[in-house]
């Protein structure tokens, strides 16, 4: 495979070591540095253009002749301000990979960590595409992240690279160097599975035994807490100025009801009907603000997988889309769906008996189409065993 511009490779011996012995102390590294998009090297020639001609033309002309000078330099101050840092912080970053007979070392600078995994660990990472908003003017970038397997089953994540070419190159890398790795035997058994679990799921059972139920949780994302706590404020301030405002007009329809003021009443009935609609508007609204609030700040979503299907619900506010199942041969899935406003953030739809029902608790994406994978593989095995069974 040919090494991207962005690579460099070395081969190192240990330093006690003798041309020789060193092959058993040989350390493989790839340097791979990171590259900026070019959109963001187009908007800042763009914007250093722009801003040249707005200085010679106020240099060249007087001050009354000015008028579209200010607003071009502040549209290229725009441009500047969203280009020189996607492209100041995507040149600098630089990550090191360290392989040797039984260890892969991964050190990203500046300002990142250090990770140490074990060989086996490191032969198949896990590779995840992501984007990133980096200013209003390039919309959404891509990045790739790159995860490894710790010893309880869950990943961790070894380092972040900004193009494409990179990623393969090192994972083609990972894979020969540790390819006669010895191979953990005491791995979790969902991570032999589907791969290393994220940071915020946990199982609970053996998902080896088919016939027992396991369980399987995800913690809901805290990331927008304060948000959701200022949303919750504001709705329930909204919601309490529409209960008074329907009392009010209540009120007024009353007094003209006792006073005989047909036309009045008639007229009074209108604002009446609107503002009740919006006020349980409203107070659903709150409703459902208050739902996610709570579940942000200490909520969970469980999925308990039998052979009688699949529950699912999430506390502490109890949110079950789906009623406790009876056995069942059309199969239960997850669709995923990521938010536009915040890709790490999905959208969770069940679907069963032909409908899709919405479960109303956030989730992270990664977590989600996890527990979707997981589902699906369950849900397979289930119905193979029910028609095994049958015949």
């Amino acid at each position: 495979m040919a090494t991207p511009a962005t690579v460099r490779v070395e081969e190192l011996g240990h330093e006690t070591s003798g041309y020789r012995d060193a092959h058993e102390e040989r350390r493989r590294v790839v340097h791979v540095r990171g590259s900026s998009p070019r959109r963001a090297w187009f908007f800042l020639a763009l914007a250093a253009s722009t801003f040249a001609v707005a200085g010679a033309w106020m240099l060249t002309h007087e001050p009354s002749a000015w008028s579209w000078s200010p607003l071009l330099g502040l549209v290229a101050a725009i441009l500047l301000l969203q280009a020189a840092p996607t492209i100041l912080w995507r040149a600098s970053r630089r990550t090191r990979f360290e392989a040797t007979r039984r260890t892969l070392t991964v050190t990203t600078s500046p300002l990142g960590p250090r990770v140490i995994v074990e060989g086996w660990s490191a032969r198949a990472p896990v590779v995840v595409a992501r984007e990133s908003r980096m200013g209003l003017a390039f919309g959404a970038l891509p990045r790739w992240d790159l995860y490894s397997e710790r010893d309880d089953g869950r990943r961790v994540h070894l380092a972040t690279l900004h193009d494409e070419e990179s990623v393969e190159f090192v994972r083609q890398f990972l894979t020969d160097a540790f390819r006669d790795a010895e191979p953990n035997d005491a791995r979790h058994p969902l991570a032999v599975r589907f791969g290393p679990m994220p940071e915020g799921v946990t199982c609970l059972g053996d998902p080896t035994d088919p016939t027992k139920a396991y369980r399987l949780e995800a913690r809901c994302p805290r990331g927008s807490l304060g948000t959701e706590i200022a949303s919750s404020v504001f709705l329930a301030l909204v919601g309490l100025l529409m209960v008074f405002a329907t009392i009010g007009t209540a009120v007024v329809i009353l007094e003209g009801l006792s006073s005989g003021a047909g036309i009045g009443l008639a007229i009074s009935v209108v604002p009446f009907g609107f503002v009740l609609g919006m006020s349980v508007l409203s107070l659903r609204a709150l409703r459902d603000q208050l739902r996610l609030t709570i579940l942000r700040a200490s909520g969970s979503v469980s999925l308990e997988l039998a052979d009688t299907g699949v529950e699912i619900d999430a506390s502490p506010w109890r949110v079950r889309p789906l009623k406790p199942l009876a056995r069942r041969t059309s199969p239960i899935s997850l669709h995923v769906a990521p938010l536009e406003r915040d890709p790490h953030e999905a959208r969770v739809h069940v679907a069963h008996d032909g409908r899709t029902v919405r479960l109303h608790a956030p989730l992270r994406t990664d977590d989600a189409r996890y527990l979707a994978r997981v589902v699906e593989e369950h849900e397979r095995e289930r119905i193979t065993r029910g028609r095994a069974s049958a015949r």
